[in-house]
């Protein structure tokens, strides 16, 4: 049996100049993903199997095997962080991708409203953040 793919509940996602916004509403963050994170991300669409996924991948992301480990590593990212729900486990010793061609997850901002603006998870990656005194 293949493993079945499916976005979470409570999401939200747009592609901006490349990249792909998904907003989880739930835990109030957001995520940027590269482009072909972004392609993965669409063809995902309600529900898919990674078999499905596979296909999808450029040729010039390697071998079978470095383009199966690279969607596997990007899969586990987007499970971990609750953005899709699988009828699977990854494995745990999945390498994070290397090269320009893989899927992943480029950042992640936690959402907090504040006098209009949104604070970033990491320190030093929002001004903001750093000036507010209930940070």
């Amino acid at each position: 049996m293949e493993m079945q793919i499916t976005r979470a509940s409570g999401l939200a996602w747009r592609t901006v100049g490349g990249e792909t916004i998904v907003i989880h509403l739930a835990n109030k963050m957001m995520y940027g993903l590269n482009k072909p994170g972004g392609r993965i991300w669409e063809a995902i669409g309600d529900s898919t199997t990674f078999e499905n996924l596979v296909r999808l991948l450029p040729r010039e992301a390697g071998t079978e095997d470095i383009m199966r480990r690279s969607l596997e590593s990007f899969l586990a990212g987007l499970a971990r962080e609750g953005l899709i729900v699988t009828d699977a486990e990854f494995q745990q010793d999945v390498e994070e991708p290397v090269g320009p061609a893989d899927p992943r997850i480029t950042w992640r901002e936690e959402i907090r409203r504040f006098a209009g603006a949104s604070c970033a998870k990491y320190p030093g990656v929002s001004t903001i953040c750093s000036t507010n005194p209930e940070q």
